[in-house]
């Protein structure tokens, strides 16, 4: 009883450790996701300051640096994309590890649960047969003691008889 009260709490704390490592890493993603929008955010105002300064140019030079914004803006976005997918990926490997962990351990759990409950049931049948060759025994002895006392008692009645016939 007591090791699956252990064995309950071992798990539980590892329930737990695997939420805390959960939330730690969705805490990293949202932190990174807000970085990335704070940075695409920094390249927005940037091309747009930027497109601001150069409205005075001629049309063919304002048309390319809209164009170059517009690639720098993709290309960041295109970034924060493929960040977001490796995030994921990388959370949704780290879920199937620790689903793995978690089974395994609880097989491991399962395995120790039916190896001390084999070994219990052991010892039970020990203990009931050594208890039975001491029974056993024991009446063994009795048996033997009270022979021996009713030899002696017959002993000594004739001894007794053979003291009164000669008083």
């Amino acid at each position: 009883e007591a090791y699956k009260k252990e064995a309950a709490a071992a798990l539980e704390a590892h329930k737990g450790e695997t939420g805390k490592s959960f939330e730690a890493h969705a805490q990293a993603l949202e932190a990174h996701k807000t970085d990335a929008a704070a940075q695409l955010d920094a390249h927005k105002k940037e091309a747009a300051s930027s497109l601001e300064s150069h409205r005075t140019l001629s049309e063919s030079t304002f048309t390319e640096h809209k164009e170059l914004m517009e690639a720098q803006k993709k290309a960041a976005a295109i970034e924060l994309e493929a960040y977001k997918k490796e995030a994921a990926a990388a959370l949704e490997a780290h879920k199937g590890e620790t689903g793995k962990s978690f089974e395994a351990h609880a097989q491991a759990l399962e395995a120790h649960k039916t190896d001390a409950a084999a070994q219990l049931d052991a010892h039970k049948k020990e203990a009931a047969s050594s208890l039975e060759s001491h029974r056993t025994l024991s009446e063994s002895t009795f048996t033997e003691h009270k022979e021996l006392m009713e030899a002696q008692k017959k002993a000594a009645a004739i001894e007794l008889e053979a003291y009164k016939k000669e008083a």
